[in-house]
């Protein structure tokens, strides 16, 4: 390429590994001509155990030893566990990502953003069977970026699960 890509940081879920995502994120990369750098979590119970935000770093900074990368449109996203790794690396860290988006994540506490001058949107997704969202997770969040003045939005669909999408 010879102008600057969109780059997606995309975090697995706990257990899994990023190899199960690259058939979901092949195609719609492609269509978005995109960049889609997934990372492998240091440890099987998922993120932010060991040096995990190291991992993210130096993945985003050998693909921009590699392509051109625009700046103003490198993006974080995860399922689940890798989910939850997003929002707490977006918000609890001066990353200056241009967005975050969620799946099935669960609720873990944010007390302050850590760029006050700066706060990434999120997207979030959740079925309406995922145990992340029965179980309150959503809610929480949504409470959580109110009080933070995160812009937000959400997509919910009904009938799906934590490990099923449209």
């Amino acid at each position: 390429p010879t102008s600057p890509l969109p780059v997606i940081l995309f975090l697995h879920g706990a257990g899994t590994t990023p190899d199960q995502y690259e058939n979901y994120m092949r195609d719609p990369a492609e269509a978005a001509k995109a960049v889609v750098v997934l990372p492998k979590s240091s440890s099987n119970q998922g993120w932010g155990v060991g040096p995990d935000d190291q991992t993210v770093a130096e993945s985003l900074r050998l693909v921009e030893q590699e392509l051109p990368v625009d700046d103003h449109r490198v993006a974080i996203a995860g399922h689940s566990a890798g989910g939850a790794y997003a929002y707490l690396l977006a918000y609890t860290t001066v990353s200056k990502y241009s967005a975050v988006f969620t799946l099935s994540a669960p609720f873990y506490t944010v007390s302050s953003v850590a760029d006050p001058a700066y706060r990434a949107p999120i997207r979030m997704y959740y079925g309406t069977t995922d145990p992340n969202y029965t179980g309150g997770a959503e809610a929480s969040l949504k409470a959580q970026w109110d009080r933070l003045q995160v812009p937000w939005q959400g997509d919910v669909r009904a009938g799906f699960g934590h490990n099923v999408w449209p």
